[in-house]
């Protein structure tokens, strides 16, 4: 799952929100994360984890790696990551009431707000992802292939955007069932262990 799944799975509670957002880029122990947010930022951080845990160990989400593998190798569950967040966005009103617009401009409002929360190198990131309108370019292929871009230059992500994309589109049908299939299982999952209502 990438920034909008994870954004989405943490319910409405804006700092769980910022929690699961910032997941990526802290290390340490719960108990040690404990000493330097507040509890409901540990509780998104720690629902990040898990989201990442059972999505890597799930056989659906390994279908869809499966087709990436040739171009990206161990980087390709970080690209259906991204892709799993196109359908989010494109399919947005089966999951939300909320126009996909306004839940990524409350969501860059809850960025500024918190910012002082977020590790330094995101907060380096948070203003292209304002600027760009990132969550909500996912909605569309070219937000998906600008965002893949963006990674080949920020990461260690092989530079195959192109290639990735025309997988994609070739596949298209196979990976939006794989995803509705997963996200299915993910929302139930998180749900019922973090008391979360999606």
């Amino acid at each position: 799952m990438n920034f909008l799944a994870h954004i989405y799975l943490s319910g409405d509670k804006p700092l769980v929100m910022v929690g699961n957002f910032m997941g990526d880029w802290v290390r340490g122990s719960l108990q040690s994360l404990e000493l330097r947010y507040p509890p409901e930022i540990v509780k998104g951080i720690t629902m990040h984890r898990f989201i990442d845990s059972f999505t890597d160990a799930n056989p659906i989400t390994n279908k869809s790696i499966k087709k990436m593998r040739p171009l990206y190798g161990k980087y390709a569950g970080v690209v259906v990551d991204v892709l799993y967040d196109y359908f989010l966005a494109k399919n947005w009103m089966l999951y939300c009431s909320q126009d996909l617009q306004q839940y990524c401009s409350k969501f860059y409002d809850y960025c500024i707000e918190y910012y002082d929360y977020l590790p330094q190198k995101l907060q380096m990131q948070v203003p292209h992802l304002i600027i760009s309108n990132r969550l909500a370019s996912y909605a569309r292929l070219e937000g998906i292939s600008a965002a893949l871009k963006t990674m080949e230059f920020t990461t260690s992500l092989p530079k195959h955007t192109d290639c990735a994309v025309e997988v994609f589109v070739d596949n298209y049908h196979d990976f939006q069932e794989e995803f509705t299939e997963f996200f299915d299982k993910i929302c139930d999952a998180v749900e019922k262990k973090f008391d979360v209502v999606l």
